[in-house]
């Protein structure tokens, strides 16, 4: 029993002894680290940004604004003796020849009318032949002689009176043309001053815009345009005429492009966009991702000028589809294509062109923890 006392106490003193001395080692030597400390320094580094040298190319600014085709001319015939209509010409929608017939008006008595004045003159004419003859060998007055000329002309003036009628019986086309409308038939009766046909003139036609009058100081007669339709047409013409008032409701002048038409594919009332080319300058193209806001709410590009990062506001003069067109920077200036989000105005970067490099999965992770 003693002994096993003993052994007891002996034991539990060479474990106290093994678990003091366990301590006292983690005491002396310390903590093993988990890992590498962090580089500081590293967020003083330069930021890794690609970027694109830019080269200038010549740009057409235009003013662009709406408008609508318009006819040369458009004339609406009316009649101008009265009578019921005798016959027709071509179907509207057609095209007519200047000095064809469109409508004729049945002639009723005038060619009588006519020939009554032409037998009174031819009577007037012998008289007055007589007259003359008679006063040579002082057997007529200078007063009768004057009474007699004057009847000779009245003749003469009923014959133009009666022929004028008869000539009037046909409404012809004024000018070449399509015969828009022809709003008569056969039998109508007609008065004169009544509509009888509509020809419109299509060639040269016509695209008619408004422009303010902050812009129309920069156009000019004469000067090339184009148009494009709602029809999907594309054409081309020049400034004939600028009006030399604005308009009292609108502030704004009229403005007339003139286009070739002569097969009249091109119809009339139509809405067009109208392009005026105003003038050529050096601009730069590049793709919408670049373009980024300052804290201003200002838009403009990241530029890198002498290892900096350096914002630029510009101007954005149009866009096609391969990218939009900017004015505003500097002569072929290096711009920020990827990384322009994470640099501030003035910071330092280390530029990688992009023809050469592309910014690696570290870049990228930098760049998310430095923002």
């Amino acid at each position: 029993m003693r002994n096993s006392i003993i052994l007891a106490t002996i034991l539990a003193l060479v474990v106290i002894g093994w678990v003091a001395s366990g301590q006292l080692d983690a005491v002396d030597t310390g903590p093993e680290p988990l890992k590498e400390p962090a580089d500081l320094g590293a967020a003083d580094a330069p930021q890794r940004v690609r970027v694109s040298a830019l080269q200038a190319e010549p740009y057409e600014v235009a003013l662009l604004v709406n408008g609508a085709t318009e006819a040369e001319r458009r004339v609406m015939l009316r009649a101008e003796v009265e009578g019921p209509v005798e016959a027709l010409g071509p179907e509207k929608g057609t095209r007519v020849a200047e000095g064809q017939v469109l409508v004729r008006i049945a002639p009723r008595t005038r060619p009588a009318a006519l020939a009554e004045a032409k037998a009174l003159l031819k009577q007037k004419e012998g008289d007055y032949e007589a007259s003359v003859t008679l006063n040579r060998q002082g057997h007529r007055s200078k007063t009768q002689l004057a009474a007699d000329a004057a009847d000779l002309e009245a003749a003469r003036a009923a014959v133009d009176r009666a022929q004028t009628a008869i000539d009037q019986l046909e409404v012809k086309a004024p000018f070449d043309g399509i015969l828009e409308q022809r709003p008569v038939e056969i039998g109508d009766y007609l008065a004169p001053g009544e509509a009888v046909a509509e020809v419109v003139d299509l060639d040269p036609l016509l695209i008619v815009a408004q422009v303010s009058e902050r812009d129309v100081g920069r156009l000019s007669v004469g000067q090339p345009g184009s148009g494009r339709l709602a029809t999907g047409q594309r054409v081309d013409g020049r400034i004939r005429y600028i009006a030399a008032a604005a308009d009292a409701a609108t502030r704004t002048f009229r403005v007339e492009l003139e286009v070739d038409n002569p097969d009249y594919a091109l119809p009339d009332g139509v809405t067009a966009e109208l392009r005026l080319p105003l003038a050529t300058v050096p601009a730069y193209k590049v793709t919408p991702a670049v373009l980024t806001l300052s804290k201003d709410g200002v838009l403009g590009v990241m530029a890198v000028e002498q290892g900096k990062a350096r914002f630029t506001p510009v101007q954005i003069l149009g866009q096609d589809v391969g990218g939009v067109w900017l004015a505003g920077l500097s002569d072929n200036p290096t711009i920020i294509t990827v990384g322009q989000e994470f640099v501030a105005d003035g910071q330092a970067v280390e530029a990688v062109p992009a023809a050469e490099a592309s910014l690696s999965g570290d870049d990228a992770a930098a760049q998310e923890n430095r923002s």
